[in-house]
């Protein structure tokens, strides 16, 4: 397959400054590079559409149907360099017998290619999701009700891609989960 050369970091704070209050950062970078790579996947969509050949296509190869590209010195794919996680919640008792939460979330990714052959259209620009929830705790009932919302801002990004098979020059993608809202309600029977 080949060797790839990884370095990066970790770092997570957790805060509690009350008993009904909590802060969470974690952030993490990851370079990763292909050291060597010579038996990886041509570019096909992006070669296709604009006639531009593969950089890593053995010298004296066509472009037509290339089995195998160098990726040697290349970004791993699926991997965003920088990612980013902030969170906070706020407790709140309104009655000796319900909670009430209030929990907002944040995270990032730097841009990442989403397929393995790392053909310039799988790029992914860096993106930011926000999360929020409001939730009660209903002792009395032995229960929970919380309302939310996923990607509040509704940021359009895609989670993969990959080339169509047997459809040369045609690519598929899976989008994220736009901006979703709900409601849970949980009622334990004990």
């Amino acid at each position: 397959a080949g060797e790839i050369e990884n370095s990066g970091f970790e770092a997570e704070f957790l805060w509690r400054p009350t008993n009904t209050t909590e802060l969470q950062v974690i952030y993490s970078h990851n370079d990763a590079d292909y050291k060597s790579f010579e038996q990886g996947t041509c570019w096909d969509s992006y070669t296709f559409h604009t006639d531009i050949d593969d950089p890593g296509l053995p010298s004296g190869l066509s472009a037509i149907d290339p089995e195998v590209c160098s990726k040697t010195g290349s970004p791993v794919g699926y991997n965003p360099e920088d990612r980013l996680f902030v969170a906070a919640q706020q407790d709140v008792a309104l009655t000796d017998d319900t909670l009430m939460f209030v929990r907002v979330e944040y995270s990032s990714a730097s841009e990442q290619f989403t397929d393995g052959d790392l053909d310039p259209f799988t790029l992914q620009d860096d993106f930011e999701i926000v999360n929020a929830r409001i939730g009660f705790l209903l002792d009395a009932w032995d229960a929970s009700l919380t309302f939310w919302g996923r990607n509040v801002t509704d940021e359009r990004y895609s989670n993969g891609s990959f080339d169509a098979p047997i459809q040369v020059g045609r690519m598929n993608l899976y989008p994220a989960e736009p901006a979703t809202f709900g409601a849970t309600f949980i009622k334990n029977f004990d």
